[in-house]
């Protein structure tokens, strides 16, 4: 129902949107199909990955996406069914999750009654990206109150928690992204972006002179699921944006 969202990313582009549908399992359910377009060059466009998204026996239908600078994505919707109100909720993926998959989905406003006669409904709903960081997504949508007044709106805001991995050897034990230095990742992150960085000593001198707030934690084992050492950098130089460090250790 909301318009597409472009982006370009320099060495793709991509387009994502969303449109409800019947998911067939049983008469007139309602689900959110969304999708991403992606473009390289001057070749054509073509679906990159795509999703159904209807975890349950609830009704999911006028939808709006966006993606952030990180390549992560938010799926906004109201939600509803015989057993629930008409409610806001949204569901988010990282870049790095597997294609086609969403994460747990979050309630935004709960409802608490119902529309009991013939009006429109989310005609303004929609989904952005905050243009001053590329990272805070902003979403508004239609929800019903029994307060008497009938609908109501509601906007809020959050961000998709990004983490990079960094590893000498560039294994991170399999997860993705993956660097081999500690400054390839702080420049591919994004604010808000978490580098989680294997522990041993890095040869590196450090710089973070663009307007981002990343946070730069060491000491993790070679699986990524344990901390229990630290990570030595040779220095750390902030001229602009704003560092968090964590188990880092500078020379």
């Amino acid at each position: 129902m909301w318009r597409l969202q472009y982006r370009n990313f320099g060495t793709h582009e991509t387009l994502v949107g969303n449109f409800s549908v019947d998911v067939g399992d049983f008469l007139d359910h309602a689900g959110i199909r969304w999708f991403e377009l992606r473009k390289t060059g001057n070749g054509s466009w073509s679906i990159y990955q795509e999703g159904t998204h209807s975890p349950d026996a609830h009704h999911r239908w006028m939808g709006s996406a966006a993606m952030d600078g990180s390549g992560n994505m938010a799926l906004g919707y109201s939600v509803s069914s015989g057993t629930l109100y008409p409610s806001i909720r949204y569901a988010t993926r990282l870049a790095s999750d597997a294609a086609g998959t969403l994460q747990r989905e979050v309630t935004l406003m709960a409802g608490s009654a119902s529309q009991t006669n013939v009006n429109r409904w989310g005609d303004y709903s929609s989904m952005n990206v905050d243009p001053s960081d590329d990272a805070t997504f902003w979403y508004t949508n239609e929800y019903l109150t029994d307060s008497g007044q009938g609908w109501r709106t509601r906007i809020g805001t959050f961000k998709i928690e990004s983490v990079i991995y960094v590893e000498p050897d560039g294994s991170c034990g399999g997860n993705t992204p993956c660097y081999e230095t500690i400054q390839e990742a702080m420049d591919a992150g994004n604010s808000g972006t978490i580098i989680r960085i294997a522990e041993g000593i890095y040869n590196e001198d450090l710089i973070l002179d663009t307007s981002k707030a990343i946070t730069l934690q060491g000491g993790w084992d070679s699986a990524f699921t344990v901390r229990s050492s630290s990570s030595t950098v040779g220095s750390i130089t902030v001229s602009n944006g704003t560092i968090i460090s964590d188990s880092l250790v500078v020379q």
